[in-house]
């Protein structure tokens, strides 16, 4: 099950990365596939991990354009990226887990309110591990007792 989370999620950074370089070899920004996939592998630490590749894409990006511009450009660029992520993290992370996309997302949130960027982290691995347990305990000692009760 952990193995599974780190692989989808593993997948999801390498998306990331490889649109990140795309964008940013169409942006002009110098050493675009390296802070690309810097940038894509760095998305596996929850909010640092971006600030730190927009940051390092922002000042070479100052190398060759004016500061205005590259705000604006890596700004764009890594906000496409973000929202990419965002829109792929549920869908293959859950389709790994066997998660439903939605319990995916409300497991976020629910995690992430309750203990922050500490819950965010464990989100995905204690739902699953969850779900797991709800269905080899819980349902199969219900089911019994549904077989048992007595029938009117």
């Amino acid at each position: 099950m952990i193995g599974s989370f780190f692989r989808g999620r593993l997948l999801v950074c390498l998306f990331k990365g490889v649109l990140l370089s795309i964008a940013l070899a169409a942006c002009g920004v110098p050493y675009w596939l390296l802070v690309g996939m810097l940038g894509g592998a760095l998305a596996l630490i929850p909010f640092v991990g971006p600030g730190i590749g927009y940051t390092l894409a922002f000042l070479l990006a100052l190398l060759d354009h004016d500061p205005m511009q590259a705000v604006w450009r890596i700004a764009v660029v890594f906000s496409v990226g973000e929202l990419g992520e965002t829109m792929l993290m549920p869908t293959v992370i859950g389709e790994r887990l066997g998660l439903h996309p939605v319990v995916v997302l409300a497991s976020l949130m629910i995690f992430g309110s309750a203990l922050g960027m500490f819950g965010l982290l464990l989100a995905l691995p204690l739902t699953a591990a969850i779900v797991i347990l709800v269905r080899e305990l819980v349902l199969p000692a219900l089911k019994q007792f549904a077989d048992d009760s007595p029938r009117r």
